[in-house]
């Protein structure tokens, strides 16, 4: 019996032991699962995090990205596009401009569809835009002039600043803790080396952020990168001094917007 009480004793030593002497973080004192809002931008970015042996935490990110497909100020450089592009000779063929009076007269009902049903499936705010393009792009096979290329060029960017991409990107990232004895709040800090040829370092972390006069403790993620080679070049041919370095905050309070999206695309960027 007196046997066993020592067994007994040992082991809750050394258990006390463990925890006295290993960086264990309870499980209300690091991010799991959640979603987050991105302050400055259209973005979402929902994470699920498993915390590791070396008890450094592993998390898996999912970021859905929202924006404009082109911006009202961009209609000067669309403009000078399609005057180079004019100036350069362009003009549509015969065949193009009866597919384009085909397309005005099928939808204006002055002759049916070549293909049963085809229009079926286009809204009747569809029907209008390609109605008003099918007209531009008519007016500019009877005239070749530079003013109704322009026309065309200006209706395809106004299309465009109303029409919405939507993207997402996933990636994975490991952190570790970072506390000091002043402090009360812990912040998880992605580990990261160098990546590209850019050798962009990521500064990404989580932080705690505690409601006053309440026990809950939620998550903000804060993400920045350096970029240690500002003299090199992307595969793309971007260079690395233009990437974005600004620091960006997903918060856990949730955030809408309105964006005046009337037509939605699916992207890979």
């Amino acid at each position: 019996m007196f046997k066993r009480n020592i067994q007994g004793i040992n082991y809750s030593v050394i258990v006390c032991m463990i925890f006295l002497f290993q960086p264990v973080v309870l499980a209300d004192d690091l991010p799991r699962s959640g979603l987050l809002y991105n302050t400055k931008e259209t973005h979402s970015l929902a994470y699920e995090c498993e915390q590791n042996e070396d008890y450094s935490l592993t998390c898996d990110f999912t970021q859905v990205m929202v924006r404009k497909k082109a911006k009202p100020g961009d209609i000067t450089e669309a403009i000078t596009k399609a005057k180079k592009e004019f100036s350069k000779g362009v003009k549509f063929k015969e065949k193009e401009c009866a597919m384009f009076k085909t397309l005005v007269d099928v939808i204006e009902g002055k002759m049916k569809p070549p293909k049963e049903g085809s229009l079926n499936k286009l809204s009747d705010k569809e029907k209008e835009d390609f109605r008003e393009l099918g007209e531009k792009m008519l007016k500019f096979c009877d005239s070749n002039s530079e003013k109704d290329y322009i026309e065309i060029a200006k209706y395809d960017h106004d299309k465009k600043t109303k029409t919405c991409l939507v993207a997402t990107n996933r990636f994975s990232q490991t952190f570790d803790i970072v506390s000091d004895a002043m402090s009360i709040n812990e912040v998880w800090v992605v580990k990261s080396k160098p990546e590209g040829p850019c050798g962009v370092i990521h500064l990404s972390r989580f932080e705690q952020d505690k409601l006053n006069d309440s026990n809950f403790t939620f998550w903000n993620y804060v993400t920045k990168k350096a970029v240690t080679n500002p003299k090199g070049k992307t595969l793309l041919g971007l260079e690395c001094k233009e990437l974005d370095d600004d620091e960006y905050t997903y918060d856990w309070r949730s955030q809408t917007h309105t964006l005046g999206c009337e037509y939605i695309e699916f992207s890979y960027l």
